[in-house]
């Protein structure tokens, strides 16, 4: 299981992140995730290879964690790729988000609106929409890291919930040398005292722009700039 990896496109041995899936009860390897950066044309292809042997290629701007050395445990409290800085704390969902030396986010929250209550209005019965916001973390987690990739899992609870106790769970995810970054909020409904079933009217996870966005860039097969 430490047996260590070099990738090679074609004859040029490249930056590699390898970690181990599956070892088996002798301790052999059976699985491994490979992280690495290339660039394909479209239509193209690419042949790797994958050697059993001590790498020697490293990223050009490695991605690095730091971590708060008061906390304990060690609370990553700075993601920095390269070319965006992201702050992470128990204090919040997200402190700031810095690129190239200027603030782009002041911070970030989530929330959730339930409208499983009902109440009666004259004769009718109406859904009574409720909106907790959530909590500051009760966990900062780096899941994966390394020089390529890092994911940190953030989670906690949402204010005044003390009967659904929704959580919320966060996970984001940086790669070296790039600005883009991976958000992924989840509602969490799992409770392990009693069945608890919500009708949910919306849930989101809202960043706090430092400064006036003009345009927006939407994703898609050709992508487009809309006024935001």
């Amino acid at each position: 299981k430490d047996q260590p990896f070099a990738l090679f496109d074609g004859g040029k041995e490249i930056p590699v992140q390898v970690i181990p899936l599956v070892v088996d009860a002798s301790g052999f390897l059976r699985w491994i995730l490979l992280d690495f950066q290339t660039d394909i044309a479209a239509r193209g292809t690419k042949t790797f290879t994958l050697k059993a042997a001590k790498p020697a290629a490293r990223p050009a701007v490695p991605l690095k964690l730091l971590y708060h050395s008061t906390s304990r445990p060690p609370v990553p409290v700075t993601i920095d790729t390269g070319k965006v800085r992201l702050r992470i704390t128990l204090a919040g969902l997200f402190d700031g988000v810095t690129i190239g030396g200027r603030q782009v986010v002041t911070g970030a929250s989530a929330s959730y609106t339930d409208v499983t209550r009902m109440a009666k209005e004259g004769d009718k019965w109406v859904r009574v929409p409720k909106t907790f916001k959530a909590d500051r973390p009760s966990e900062v987690k780096v899941e994966y890291e390394g020089p390529l990739r890092a994911t940190v899992k953030v989670a906690g609870r949402f204010i005044g919930d003390d009967d659904t106790k929704m959580r919320y769970i966060i996970r984001i995810t940086a790669w070296a040398g790039r600005s883009d970054v991976l958000v992924k909020y989840t509602l969490a409904n799992s409770n392990p005292d009693h069945y608890c079933y919500r009708k949910i009217k919306d849930s989101s996870l809202v960043l706090k722009l430092a400064g006036k966005c003009d345009s927006t860039l939407l994703g898609a097969a050709k992508p487009l700039t809309v006024n935001a």
